[in-house]
């Protein structure tokens, strides 16, 4: 038996001599787990075998296997989009490529560095992440699948202690591939509650979520989660966004969840309706549905998802920066309006009103200026000590028209937990 997974059944034993998980398990993940996770976890004594089963076969990120006839096309979209996005695949250093542990079924060499489509869907994860956000050296994953977005972070952030709270079958699956990856790395499984001081200091942390309350009160610099709300119990979800929101100190969050258009035969009755239930206290950094303007529906695998960063605000930058987002909605929609009309006023007076900015009261002039504007001499005055640029959405929200994409075709499908192409 090799070493990682005679520690990791050590730990998963201890684990269920305890108490039981207060979170519980959908339909579909039962069903993924009796037919692929706990068979694995019985049987498969060494951890290379257990990896190359797992990321051939697993449903945490839908692999595409080297043999679809979609798997090139689906690298081309992320490489186009990592194009387009300024940040092309070969203009990163050599390491960053998928790991030589995954299973040779869904990687392969392509342009001289490994890549699999699990891996360009976790860089494209990064490359937001990474633009949005800053000093992120505490990081917590909730639900971290096999652990594939857990190494492309570190390979970005090799100082970062990076923890997975996860049911404790999946959290199985994330410590073998990350202990065998990283054999030299500081790795803490927690099996008591008494260990919640051993985090600091760690490089990974995998916490089963028997003991998700020992991060109460923690200061995080992110949290995450991925392809995972969407399918836990609402009660569940419930109580990771009353953690998010205010059972920590947490400065960014980050989500890629179901969102909205719900395929009945992907979606089974006992999966959250609401994946994601923010707080007033986040300014939001990045808004994308349904893969308008980003990757996570560029492999037609994936249901239709929500992919949001937020930012928490101080008490004091929360108002300033509802008024500036309330300005520019209302000059936006101020564009659409006939100039000079009673409504047109009211929106650029408004907008004026709660953000003077430069850029607003010249468009309010301008437009109002061909009916004999008499009140410009006070917005002239105004513009004086007025905002230099502005009002502006958040860089990562974008609200000009797109035009709708084509249905995707060959989209995969959860039947009763079995996931079919």
């Amino acid at each position: 038996m090799g070493a990682v997974i005679e520690r990791a059944r050590k730990f998963r034993a201890e684990v269920l001599r305890g108490d039981p998980s207060a979170f519980g398990a959908t339909e579909i993940w039962e069903n993924l787990h009796n037919s692929l996770h706990r068979k694995a976890i019985a049987e498969v004594d060494d951890e290379m075998a257990f990896i190359e089963l797992m990321t051939a076969n697993n449903a945490f990120t839908y692999p595409r296997l080297i043999d679809e006839p979609l798997f090139q096309p689906v690298v081309d979209r992320y490489l186009a989009y990592f194009e387009k996005q300024g940040a092309p695949l070969g203009s990163y250093p050599a390491q960053i490529e998928e790991s030589g542990l995954v299973s040779k079924r869904s990687s392969t060499t392509i342009s001289g560095r490994h890549v699999s489509t699990m891996f360009l869907h976790h860089l494209s994860m990064m490359q937001r992440i990474s633009s949005l956000t800053t000093g992120l050296r505490k990081v917590v994953e909730i639900g971290g699948g096999y652990g594939g977005l857990a190494r492309v972070m570190r390979l970005f952030n090799p100082k970062q202690t990076y923890i997975i709270v996860d049911l404790l079958d999946s959290l199985y699956c994330s410590y073998v591939f990350l202990s065998t990856h990283y054999p030299d790395a500081r790795i803490v499984f927690v099996t008591k509650a008494e260990q919640a001081s051993e985090i600091e200091g760690a490089d990974f942390v995998f916490i089963p979520t028997q003991f998700f309350d020992i991060l109460q009160g923690c200061s995080l610099d992110l949290v995450v989660n991925t392809a995972s709300f969407g399918e836990m119990l609402q009660r569940d979800v419930d109580a990771y966004m009353h953690f998010i929101n205010t059972g920590s100190n947490t400065r960014y969050f980050y989500s890629v969840n179901r969102f909205a258009r719900f395929d009945p035969n992907m979606s089974l009755p006992d999966q959250a309706h609401t994946t994601v239930k923010l707080s007033a206290d986040w300014e939001i950094l990045y808004w994308d549905a349904f893969g308008a303007r980003s990757f996570h529906q560029l492999d037609p695998c994936h249901p239709p998802q929500l992919e949001l960063l937020a930012k928490r605000l101080p008490v004091e930058e929360r108002l300033t920066k509802l008024q500036e987002l309330a300005a520019a909605l209302l000059a936006e929609h101020a564009r659409n309006l006939t100039p000079g009309s009673s409504d047109w006023h009211y929106c650029m007076w408004e907008a004026v009103r709660l953000f003077p900015a430069k850029a607003l009261i010249t468009q309010y002039i301008e437009g109002a200026s061909p009916e004999g504007f008499r009140d410009a001499a006070y917005y002239r005055e105004l513009m004086s000590s007025s905002h230099p640029t502005g009002p502006k959405y958040a860089s990562g929200v974008d609200l000009t028209p797109q035009v709708p994409s084509a249905p995707e075709p060959q989209r995969r499908r959860w039947f009763g937990g079995l996931l079919k192409a």
